[in-house]
């Protein structure tokens, strides 16, 4: 494409030969066409007589003989039947597998926890009856000892109900 300053000759956009000349004389022929089609007397939608009379039993013939249709075609051929038992089975199975596999993993975390809180209970009850305090002091760290005063600290209140329901006569030990 040769172009001179920039422009090329052929931008693609084209009439068609001898339009000009034409476009007048096809322009009038189409108007004369509309307007035959208006003034024509038989207009496209006009309802036919007797239209609502007779419309309902003539949709009412054509499903009766729609529905007949379809059942005397229906006898002729089978319905295919696919059986479900194939696929269930087997989905049945690895969801029993998978339920059985979950509450064994279940009841063993739960036993294996239960059975830590037990043993150690035990143990403090028979074995560790000759340690003192000191050596328990010794395995907490400064946090665990301001935690611990923190959880047990009693109001005075607590420690006289306590003593009043434990002990007879307690008057003799408060000053």
């Amino acid at each position: 494409m040769k172009t001179e300053n920039n422009i090329p000759k052929h931008r693609g956009f084209n009439t068609p030969e001898n339009y000009f000349q034409e476009s007048k004389a096809h322009l009038l022929n189409q108007i004369s066409l509309d307007n035959q089609l208006s003034d024509s007397s038989s207009s496209r939608f006009d309802v036919p007589d007797d239209y609502f009379a007779t419309s309902k039993e003539a949709i009412l013939h054509t499903l009766s003989r729609k529905r007949t249709e379809d059942l005397s075609n229906s006898n002729d051929t089978e319905t295919k039947v696919i059986s479900l038992k194939q696929y269930l089975y087997p989905i049945a199975g690895i969801a029993a597998a998978l339920l059985l596999l979950v509450s064994l993993v279940w009841t063993q975390v739960q036993s294996s926890s239960g059975d830590d809180i037990t043993t150690i209970a035990a143990y403090f009850d028979d074995e560790a009856t000759d340690l003192e305090g000191i050596e328990f002091a010794e395995w907490l760290t400064e946090d665990d000892i301001n935690d611990l005063q923190n959880d047990l600290a009693l109001d005075e209140s607590i420690i006289i109900d306590y003593l009043d329901e434990r002990l007879d006569g307690f008057d003799l030990y408060i000053d």
